[in-house]
């Protein structure tokens, strides 16, 4: 089996610089996660990758959560009865995912798996493992909406049937059990 690259570290995003950057690495990531798949790695290689990448785009999230929502040239508008001119009329938030060439529903994702609880955070990753089940972000951003409308987890083993993994587990314990 051919050598992969390691799984670069991309934690403690605390400048704009280092988020632009984070959007380029999770390409490294996301190229590495399907090299490990054509190459037959196996799913703990492809859920280690898979939760570095959750885990960065988790410290994206938290990075933009910190970001201003308001438009800081509005305070010197409303002072003037005329618009100024060279004024944008962005907001700060805006600003920074231009920058970093960012699309707002990625940092909406981002932010959506930042909002999770730590505990949680880390007992969704873990429980997906030791399940033998693909970690994916999207499934994080379903989890953090469970979470955001106040639903609990599900106390049993019951796949969310939204993702392929769990589609697949349900076709199969359907044949199983012997339905069509």
């Amino acid at each position: 089996m051919t050598n992969l690259p390691k799984i670069p570290d991309l934690t403690d995003i605390t400048t704009n610089e280092d988020l632009a950057d984070l959007r380029e690495k999770l390409n490294v990531l996301e190229a590495l996660r399907v090299c490990h798949q054509k190459a037959n790695s196996g799913l703990k290689k492809l859920n280690e990758v898979a939760e570095a990448k959750i885990r960065a785009e988790r410290e994206g999230g938290r990075y933009l959560a910190e970001v201003p929502r308001e438009n800081q040239e509005d305070n010197l508008k409303q002072n003037s009865p005329r618009p100024q001119r060279g004024v944008s009329g962005k907001t700060e938030y805006q600003r920074v995912l231009k920058e970093a060439g960012i699309p707002p529903t990625t940092a909406e994702r981002w932010q959506a798996i930042a909002s999770i609880p730590d505990r949680e955070f880390s007992t969704e990753l873990s429980t997906m493992k030791d399940r033998h089940r693909e970690l994916s972000s999207a499934h994080m951003i379903r989890l953090a909406r469970r979470l955001d409308k106040g639903e609990e987890r599900p106390t049993k083993e019951i796949p969310c049937g939204k993702c392929l993994c769990c589609q697949a587990w349900a076709k199969r314990l359907a044949e199983i059990q012997g339905e069509p």
